[in-house]
């Protein structure tokens, strides 16, 4: 692929996006970005200029179209209510009447207090609104929710509400809110349903309570308010509303969502030519991630909660994921107000939590509003990127197979070699699956130039210097970058790889192709020099590189406990230390990990190993002396152990057809000579 390829791409997205309008926050919308998402994936971008053009022209027709639709203009504003004291943001913005029955909830429910502090603003901020100029937190056109998440209330997932133990008093999940709706004249005529309590307006600037147990509905009429507040306080009334529009403002909105899809029709069909032979497994691939988001929806585990429907995560607190996407809201609020330092730095003057999830939550939140649809569709190509690496390591017909049972079974799960824990840990706000997506692109792009020619022979001469596309290299060099951004326990992998590729390139004088990869992997200096200029100190990625709970066995904690070792002191407590971090690498009992370690070492010292296969061993040996010191449970060894096991299948294979093969009639000779 070229550069100019690579600017198609991009360009047809953009006009997709342009064309639903951003952010892409429906289901509908999101399912018609999915299925471009796929054709991409399967076919190629057209490159004339009269389709490029037909194609810009209904967009910006499309588009037009769709803005000028007199859509119900809905104001709402949202936010937790925490109660901390007299004298807050809340009292000074709310009505009293709505202030006082949300105070008097709060208090009968939380008597002895909450581990939280109440907002300084009575609206909450919402992603949706990034291209709005709303009054309070974001202009809706209609609304239908029926709990916290189905609202996509964005303030959930602040770090003011970071609670996870029975002492903090909050469930994150059933966390209190209230909501203002100011409703436009073009309502009138339609009904407003709820269930919980609503603050209806009543003649001298007061408020009436009107609780509902079950769902009860109000015809909006020409008199009808102007203001309505409704909250979610009380656990035996849990709040839902449903406005149900008069027919000319739903045949309206339902012509805004034809419009936004045929937008996304017209450029597609126009600019990208699908390849039916590739379909089927970039569609599988999708399907089986949103039907995995699905079976997900219905999991509730330490305050996580994902809505399907409304495409909102509750982040658990105590997690990395709530993290990110507070530090995101925070960037992106502080953008919107022209302060880019601010934005830029991160919420960190050093970084501490890993670095590069943060600014994709950000982005995120630009273009897909408080959903997580650029989640879901990064995570649908995610099996698309394993393929690659298997396809160059194994046959088509192994590789697809292998393809199946990641995506189907949890057959290999012992490896981490499962869709299914990259869908959760994605829903949950975790950058594993963007780190590991990463890393495994820049391995299938390295590794497939890797194999196309031998390792070079002792004496043998080098050939003349050949022209490269450079592209698919400096795309390899920003995914590494990318990837150690996310998850910077990557980076011995992306040392070893950058290496042997730089060498791989030198040795073959292929100076301008070294240099490109060197070019796309530069950003990650960006790293170390934020840690400069906001916080005046010098760290490579992050400073909690070196703490007790992301550290878990130091160097010279394996250097104190040979002397015990050998003098058979069992009970000292460096060498139990030093033994249960290697148990928790790779248990004894867990014969098939420690295979797949001996197959890595056999790769790397065995003869004539393809070079491509050799560069991956040497990679998960690297990881693996990660996972001897660091965190190795769980997401922190997926891919190191879904690569040994592809692996330990490639050399398997070569051994066996070596075995097999005419004059070969011993297993380890075809292993020694495979």
């Amino acid at each position: 692929m070229t550069v100019l390829g690579v600017l198609r791409v991009l360009g047809v997205l953009a006009l997709a996006l342009v064309g639903l309008g951003i952010p892409v926050n429906t289901p509908v919308d999101g399912a018609a970005l999915a299925m471009l998402v796929v054709a991409l994936a399967a076919g190629t971008v057209r490159a004339g200029r009269r389709r490029w053009g037909l194609a810009l022209v209904a967009a910006v027709v499309l588009t037009g179209a769709r803005m000028a639709l007199p859509l119900p203009m809905i104001e709402e504003g949202e936010n937790v209510f925490v109660y901390s004291g007299p004298g807050g943001a809340f009292e000074r913005a709310l009505p009293r009447e709505v202030f006082g029955a949300l105070r008097d909830g709060f208090v009968a429910r939380y008597p002895h207090g909450v581990a939280a502090q109440a907002a300084d603003t009575a609206y909450a901020f919402s992603g949706d609104s990034v291209f709005q100029t709303p009054r309070y937190s974001r202009i809706l056109h209609g609304l239908s929710f029926t709990s916290v998440a189905a609202l996509r209330l964005g303030a959930v997932n602040s770090w003011n509400y970071n609670v996870y133990r029975p002492e903090h008093g909050l469930i994150r999940t059933d966390l209190p809110y209230f909501i203002r709706l100011d409703l436009p004249i073009t309502l009138v005529g339609g009904r407003l349903c709820w269930r919980g309590d609503l603050f209806w307006p009543t003649p001298g600037d007061g408020f009436e309570r009107i609780s509902h147990d079950q769902t009860g509905c109000r015809t909006l009429e020409a008199t009808m308010p102007v203001s309505l507040f409704a909250m979610d306080i009380d656990p035996r009334r849990p709040l839902a509303m449903t406005l149900e529009p008069p027919v000319s403002v739903t045949a309206v909105t339902g012509l805004a969502l034809v419009l936004g899809l045929a937008a996304v029709l017209v450029v597609g069909g126009l600019l990208v030519r699908v390849n039916r032979h590739n379909l089927p497994l970039p569609t599988l691939a999708m399907i089986a991630t949103l039907v995995t988001a699905f079976v997900i929806s219905g999991e509730h585990r330490s305050g996580f909660l994902w809505d399907i429907r409304s495409g909102f995560s509750i982040l658990e607190g105590g997690n990395d994921g709530l993290t990110y996407a507070s530090f995101a809201h925070d960037m992106v609020q502080a953008a919107l107000h022209g302060n880019w330092g601010e934005a830029l730095r991160g919420h960190e003057d050093a970084f501490y939590f890993m670095p590069g999830k943060r600014y994709l939550d950000a982005l995120q939140l630009v273009l897909f509003g408080e959903t997580i649809y650029g989640v879901l569709l990064f995570t649908g190509l995610f099996p698309l990127l394993l393929l690659a690496v298997m396809r160059v390591l194994l046959p088509e017909r192994w590789a697809v197979g292998l393809f199946l049972i990641f995506l189907i079974t949890p057959f290999l799960e012992t490896y981490g070699f499962w869709n299914f824990y990259y869908v959760r840990l994605a829903l949950r706000g975790f950058g594993e699956p963007f780190g590991y997506g990463f890393f495994l692109a820049a391995l299938a792009l390295i590794l497939s130039r890797l194999s196309l020619s031998p390792p070079p022979e002792a004496g043998s001469p080098k050939p003349a210097d050949k022209q490269d596309d450079l592209t698919p290299w400096f795309l390899a060099g920003l995914a590494l970058a990318g990837a150690v951004a996310v998850r910077p326990n990557l980076a011995p992998g992306t040392a070893v790889l950058l290496t042997i590729a730089a060498g791989w390139l030198l040795y073959y004088r292929r100076l301008g192709t070294a240099a490109t990869l060197s070019i796309g992997f530069a950003p990650i200096l960006l790293l170390p020099l934020h840690n400069w200029i906001y916080g005046g100190v010098f760290v490579p990625f992050t400073t909690a590189a070196d703490i007790s709970e992301n550290l878990v066995a130091t160097p010279s904690d394996y250097r104190n406990a040979i002397l015990p070792l050998l003098t058979l002191e069992w009970q000292n407590p460096v060498l139990i230390r030093v033994g249960h971090k290697i148990a928790a690498w790779v248990a004894p009992y867990e014969i098939w990990r420690q295979i797949a370690v001996i197959a890595a070492v056999l790769a790397v010292f065995g003869r004539s190993i393809p070079l491509s296969l050799r560069t991956l061993a040497l990679i998960v040996l690297a990881q693996h002396a990660v996972l001897l010191f660091y965190n190795s449970g769980g997401r922190y060894g997926h891919l190191v152990w879904s690569l040994s096991f592809l692996i330990l299948v490639s050399l398997a294979r070569l051994t066996a057809i070596k075995s097999w093969a005419p004059g070969e009639n011993s297993l380890w000779r075809g292993l020694r000579t495979s």
